[in-house]
């Protein structure tokens, strides 16, 4: 058994609650309506839900600096195909963060493919039709900024590259322009997007601050151009994401460049750059934002000193580990330990 979505048969398909949904996203600017087709009624959170015959998961939309921001995050219980149509003119930075994911486009008898674990910069052309296959318990997650031509134009004026200003003025057909590898700074705030410890109008501050920093990080990574990059088979990109793993197991002892290259099997030469090139990062900024992010987590918990948490995140001077702690979150660990404490509920 398999199910086939026309995802623009929203009207017939869907409750009172997602015609409104489907309305208002419309109206603010939208794309991917993979979502909206698929959902019944909308939790709390301005999120939508995947009718449980046909799996699990959901997804969100929400209007920020002038862009739409979407997230879906999907699960079919058997095998799928989704066909869309876009019903509008729309360009998109996204991270595919599940499955990775090929879109047939009838008009133009090819296909686009989305990896996992990278951004990508786009257009889809008003009127195109795609469809792709998900296989049973395949999870699709994507996180994307949409935007109109007039305002990415505006956001790649930042950046000095008018190779990439023609091709979004010229742009009439579904294509990518630019992709880079998904970061640990991305992940980063992905996480903080996707886990806001905050309710009611507070949640929509802090929302609305990281998915803006997220939006920021994601075009700096999309549009600043690229040198040529080196060739990683799919057997670099294994060996360098084992190299991560064991770079990350022991922050206190990490291994060397040396070290890491000989347990891999990858000159040091390549494990440098194919570690940038996979993952935008150097080894030593993806050993310190790990640091840094372990240290941020034992800090809210308050079980232990300020000297204790650098001592685990491997730091011997106390005053390094809090320079790089505010080097990287702006701010100080006792600085950050009291904000969490001032933010607690007060009891009644």
């Amino acid at each position: 058994m398999s199910y086939r979505l026309d995802l623009n048969d929203i009207h017939e398909a869907a409750h009172e609650t997602l015609s409104r949904y489907y309305d208002v996203f419309y109206e603010t600017h939208a794309a991917g309506q993979v979502e909206r087709q698929t959902t019944h009624a909308a939790p709390p959170d301005d999120r939508f839900c995947l009718p449980e015959r046909f799996g699990k998961g959901g997804f969100c939309a929400r209007k920020i600096a002038g862009a739409t921001f979407s997230e879906v995050d999907l699960c079919f219980s058997d095998d799928t195909y989704l066909t869309h149509t876009t019903q509008e003119d729309l360009f998109y930075v996204g991270a595919t963060l599940g499955s990775e994911a090929t879109l047939d486009v009838a008009e133009q008898r090819r296909s686009h493919g989305f990896q996992t674990h990278m951004l990508s910069l786009g257009y889809g052309h008003q009127g195109e039709s795609w469809r792709t296959a998900m296989a049973k318990e395949e999870r699709i997650h994507s996180i994307s900024f949409y935007f109109t031509r007039e305002h990415m134009q505006q956001c790649v004026l930042e950046f000095d590259r008018p190779d990439l200003q023609d091709q979004l003025h010229r742009a009439d057909h579904m294509e990518v322009f630019a992709m880079a590898a998904l970061g640990q700074r991305h992940r980063h705030l992905i996480s903080r997007l996707t886990n806001n410890p905050y309710r009611g109008e507070l949640r929509k501050l802090y929302f609305n601050s990281v998915a803006g920093e997220l939006l920021i990080a994601m075009l700096e990574s999309v549009c600043v151009e690229q040198p040529t990059p080196i060739a990683l088979s799919q057997r670099d990109r294994e060996l360098l994401d084992l190299a991560r793993t064991l770079l990350l197991e022991d922050v206190r002892n990490p291994p060397s460049i040396a070290q890491l290259a000989n347990s891999v099997g990858l000159n040091e030469d390549k494990l440098q750059k194919g570690f940038k090139l996979l993952f935008d990062q150097t080894i030593f900024k993806a050993l310190t934002e790990h640091r840094m992010a372990q240290a941020l987590e034992k800090l809210e918990r308050r079980d232990k000193s300020i000297a204790e948490i650098a001592f685990e995140a491997g730091y011997s001077n106390v005053s390094k580990f809090i320079a790089a702690f505010k080097k990287t979150y702006g701010k100080t660990p006792g600085m950050i330990r009291k904000d969490r404490l001032y933010a607690l509920p007060r009891k009644s």
